[in-house]
């Protein structure tokens, strides 16, 4: 396990991290999200040994690295851009990383890059390769070296979508056969959900929150969260309790009364049908998107107090009176 003990950095009088403390297990993959400028990959330079903490340790397996030079740590560090050397053949950059004699070292790049249907291109440069073919190499390398520790710095950052999705998903699959701590910094929350066994929320430098997809998802503890990762309908107190029925589930705490809570309604979680003279929550189609082979609806209702997003796959017009019911929600 890799731990962090209340680090914080400070560059040019600013402090850019700020008494952080967290941890990472071996096998599994720990992101840190958050936008840009948060610390993030500040952070990861502090765990490589590239930046040197303010204070606070960094231990592995209770052993404290803080002091030590990179190349002691027994990192792997996979970077935004690729950093092949282009005077060098692609399993040639490969077996830069692999400990053993250059017979071996070849056959092992070889062997990996067969693994991941790039053989074809073992005796080609970098320049020839695409940029997204390049970052895969950068990855492999980094696991080639069989490091205990593995630092990725949102290394899908340059790629167009098609190639993100791909190369995210290619890097799944080499660290679930990799028993090495892994952390992966990403702005991108659909990147940390699909990645992460574990997720720290990072923004001005601190964490903001921090647990499964699941959890942070299903129910956030605050705004920030809510809206980071995905579509929210943030209510008051009052506006909630007017339009959430007793079979509701709530999904996270207890909501209890205070003037402060705010309930927390993902637009999936709203079931809109035909209104009839019985329904008991109306509401009127403003606005209608196309959101993912789904319509996605801005509905308005408690003559026009409240605003709700809606994704369904009814059909409805704008203009339309639909019946809305709430299925689950959360609160914080």
């Amino acid at each position: 396990m890799l731990k962090l003990e209340k680090i914080s950095y400070k560059a040019d009088d600013r402090l850019l991290v700020e008494n952080i403390s967290l941890q990472a297990k071996a096998g599994k993959t720990t992101v840190l999200l958050g936008p840009s400028g948060s610390g993030k990959s500040t952070l990861l330079k502090v765990i490589a040994g590239i930046a040197k903490q303010e204070s606070g340790r960094i231990l592995y397996h209770k052993k404290d690295i803080s002091n030590l030079k990179t190349a002691a740590r027994s990192i792997g560090y996979v970077s935004q851009n690729p950093s092949l050397l282009p005077f060098l053949k692609i399993w040639q950059n490969i077996s830069l990383a692999i400990r053993a004699n250059k017979k071996t070292q070849e056959a092992k790049a070889r062997k990996l890059l067969l693994e991941n249907d790039l053989l074809e291109y073992a005796d080609a440069y970098p320049q020839q390769l695409s940029i997204g073919q390049q970052q895969q190499i950068s990855i492999i390398r980094a696991i080639a070296a069989e490091a205990k520790i593995l630092l990725f710095d949102e290394p899908y950052a340059n790629l167009d979508l098609k190639n993100k999705d791909k190369l995210l998903n290619q890097t799944i699959e080499l660290c679930k056969k990799n028993s090495a701590i892994k952390i992966l910094v990403t702005h991108n929350p659909y990147e940390a959900m699909i990645a992460a066994d574990y997720i720290y929320v990072m923004n001005q430098g601190l964490i903001m929150s921090q647990g499964t997809t699941k959890e942070l998802y299903d129910y956030p503890d605050n705004e920030f969260i809510a809206k980071l990762f995905g579509l929210a309908n943030i209510l008051e107190q009052d506006q909630a309790r007017k339009i959430i029925g007793k079979n509701a589930q709530n999904t996270g705490k207890d909501c209890a009364i205070s003037e402060d809570i705010k309930y927390v309604i993902r637009p999936h979680n709203i079931v809109i049908s035909a209104a009839t003279q019985s329904s008991k929550h109306k509401a009127i189609i403003e606005n209608k998107k196309f959101y993912y082979g789904k319509n996605l609806y801005y509905l308005t209702s408690l003559n026009k107090q409240l605003k709700l997003q809606v994704i369904s796959n009814e059909d409805f017009n704008v203009g339309d009176e639909c019946a809305y019911k709430i299925l689950s929600y959360s609160c914080y």
